[in-house]
């Protein structure tokens, strides 16, 4: 489905599915930016996954472009320009990856997989950094940062186990100046010591101490080095074998490496992954996977890079693993839209030093997956922040309890059902269909709070003016200027504290802020199914002002335009969301609130339409970008009106292509539009 990000405004604060494209990179640039600044708050198999759908879903984001994270602008380390940069490895999670990636290297080289030759070396679960030596001695030391920037931790480095001084180049026997890139790893023991109730794991503890003035424990931090460059950024070595002992001449620890083809490569690492799995494998630091390189560098020079992350190496990634635990019972929440999400409970277990005891259970159909029931034993994982889940289960006694749908919302005893998807079939979720659900409005109510960037009223607060009669629905929060001193009076929690007038103060100025929308502002802001903010928008723009006032929300003009707004088959539950919206709506407009209309920008008679489906060279938004600058259309769906469908493949048969065709829409390619577009 194209434009997966715009269609996916049911989801719940407490779950990684159904992730708007936005939402998706959100949580992908809170992740990076907290594991290359020392802490994690998301599992890697959690990160990988989301990482996937994005590539899956947009492959041309520029976020797959990035390496590493924007460093903390709050930082008080010195930021330094690397003077070359540091790459990433891409990753292959199963056999299948593995043998997509020798294929393309194969490819591009012109050389059979079974000629070439592959280096292979433990991934340490630590940081990269980049060493700079003049004259024998390191002189400073950078974080990878975002792979172009990185952090000055030198003043720790001097304290790091494993940077020889006096470091002589390997073949000329002089002091040596140049850069070396190395792991800087935290050992178990070390780890041990230094985190008693192991609250967090040896990568995270390590990248903070790197990161810290005071330089404590910076001893404890271990160097193995994997590549060395002259100061003109020439290599040291021809081969990542002859690197790696050129590395060890120089004084500098490796990891242990080999060398061979692809197969051996491979059966090297199932055997470590077996090892690993069977806890069978006694090292002293942890590993995340095997890196795996072409030997020859010369060979990787050739295949060059894409986004920074060099063709001729992948990063061999172990599977995930899960701790032992039973499910005792189940609970079920509701969401701002009604949908039902079963929460499992579990016999606590640790799991990276937190206890664990719940863990969300996606849905009926996940749970079918899963085919888990009360009193199945299973592995847990920790995925997003604090929120584990099942990777699978490990034994089903006869004596299990299967887990069935709710007949009735636990809320408010409504009926439950299923919803239409935005492609027309129905939901893999249950809701709570009773329009006047409490946990429905509290819920959008936040949800309106959050989308609108309402500041001082968070869960805590809004719990506390609708348990004390403040608010009950969206339009009382504009109805608060007159109720100031009940505001200002307002008790938060148990302990009788109260609001405050300055806070009360400045929670009206915020809402005096949203006080003016627009309809995307408004529509999109009140978790109607299937609208949020950037929907809205783009049907309006689909449908060349028609749906540019509220009205024409309600009085059919959306059913009328449905296809051409790209929502055929969802017009009619959009319609009827709406409609049960209406009076909180009219109480909102009620209560102070101004609809404003932007101004649309003139379209020239000669102006054209255009839609582009597939895999294209740029991201669609740049795309979308370019035609409105040129005064033309940009519509999101082949419908009537529609000039150009725009193809990587115009001679393609696709369902779409075979539609604008019997519309008498011209498919052209990417190139055919640029010239049109001049």
């Amino acid at each position: 489905m194209e434009n997966l990000e715009l269609f996916s405004s049911e989801f719940t604060d407490t779950t990684t599915f159904n992730l708007s494209i936005n939402e998706l990179v959100s949580q992908l640039v809170r992740a990076e930016s907290a594991y290359y600044n020392g802490t994690s708050i998301m599992d890697d198999a959690e990160y990988d996954r989301l990482r996937d759908e994005l590539v899956a879903r947009q492959p041309n984001h520029p976020h797959l472009a990035k390496i590493g994270a924007p460093l903390e602008s709050a930082s008080l380390l010195d930021k330094r320009t690397h003077a070359i940069p540091m790459g990433s490895q891409r990753k292959a999670m199963n056999r299948s990856d593995f043998d997509d990636w020798l294929r393309s290297i194969s490819r591009d080289l012109k050389l059979p997989i079974g000629s070439l030759v592959f280096h292979n070396s433990y991934k340490l679960d630590g940081g990269s950094f980049s060493l700079q030596f003049r004259d024998g001695q390191m002189v400073e030391c950078l974080s990878r940062g975002d792979g172009f920037v990185g952090e000055s931790i030198t003043e720790n480095a001097n304290h790091f186990q494993g940077i020889p001084n006096n470091v002589l180049h390997p073949t000329t026997q002089k002091p040596f100046s140049g850069y070396v890139r190395a792991e800087v790893v935290l050992h178990s023991e070390d780890w041990k010591a230094i985190d008693e109730l192991q609250t967090s794991n040896p990568r995270n503890v390590g990248n903070g101490i790197t990161r810290r003035k005071s330089g404590v424990n910076a001893d404890k931090l271990r160097v193995r080095a994997f590549r060395a460059f002259n100061m003109d950024g020439t290599e040291l070595a021809n081969t990542e074998w002859e690197m790696s002992r050129r590395l060890e001449a120089m004084g500098f620890e490796v990891a242990p490496d080999m060398k061979g083809s692809a197969e051996d490569v491979w059966e090297f690492f199932r055997g470590v992954d077996k090892k690993r799995q069977d806890a069978e494998l006694s090292l002293p630091y942890w590993i995340d996977g095997m890196v795996v390189k072409l030997d020859s560098i010369a060979q990787q020079r050739q295949l060059g890079d894409s986004d920074n992350r060099p063709k001729g190496q992948i990063a061999l990634k172990f599977s995930a693993t899960g701790t032992p635990s039973v499910l005792e019972d189940i609970e079920v929440s509701v969401g701002h839209t009604g949908l039902l999400a079963p929460t499992g409970i579990f016999r606590p277990v640790q799991i990276s030093g937190t206890t664990i005891s719940r863990a969300l259970l996606v849905n009926w159909d996940h749970i079918a997956e899963l085919d888990i029931a009360i009193g199945d034993k299973v592995e847990l994982y920790k995925a997003g922040e604090i929120i584990p889940k099942v990777l699978r289960v490990t034994d089903r006694p006869e004596s299990r309890i299967p887990i069935e749908v709710p007949s009735k919302c636990p809320v408010c005893g409504g009926q439950v059902g299923k919803k239409q998807n935005v492609g027309g079939d129905e939901s893999m979720h249950y809701f709570c269909l009773n329009e006047e659900c409490s946990a429905k409005s509290v819920g959008k109510i936040l949800r309106f709070i959050k989308s609108l960037n309402i500041l001082g009223i968070g869960e805590e607060v809004l719990n506390a003016m609708i348990q004390q009669g403040l608010v009950s629905g969206v339009a009382d929060l504009y109805g608060l200027h007159e109720r100031k001193a009940d505001l200002s009076n307002l008790e938060l929690g148990s302990s009788g504290v109260r609001f405050g007038e300055k806070r009360a103060e400045r929670v009206l100025s915020e809402i005096d802020k949203v006080r003016e929308l627009n309809i995307s502002q408004l529509l999109g802001s009140l978790g109607i199914n299937h609208l949020g903010k950037r929907r809205v928008e783009l049907m309006q723009q689909a449908v060349n002002g028609q749906l540019d006032s509220l009205q024409a929300w309600f009085d059919g003009t959306l059913i009328k335009v449905a296809e051409e707004a790209g929502v055929p088959k969802i017009a009619q539950s959009i319609q009827e969301s709406l409609q049960a919206t209406k009076a909180s709506i009219d109480a909102i407009i009620g209560n102070g609130v101004k609809l404003v209309v932007h101004e649309q920008t003139e379209v020239s008679a000669m102006a054209f339409s255009v839609c582009a489906t597939g895999k294209l060279s740029i991201p669609k938004k740049a795309l979308e970008d370019q035609v409105k600058a040129s005064g033309n259309i940009w519509k999101t769906s082949v419908g009537k009106g529609l000039t150009y469908l725009v193809m990587a493949d115009p001679n393609s048969n696709s369902t779409k292509a075979q539609k604008a065709r019997k519309l008498g829409v011209q498919c052209i390619s990417e190139g055919d539009l640029l010239k049109k577009l001049g």
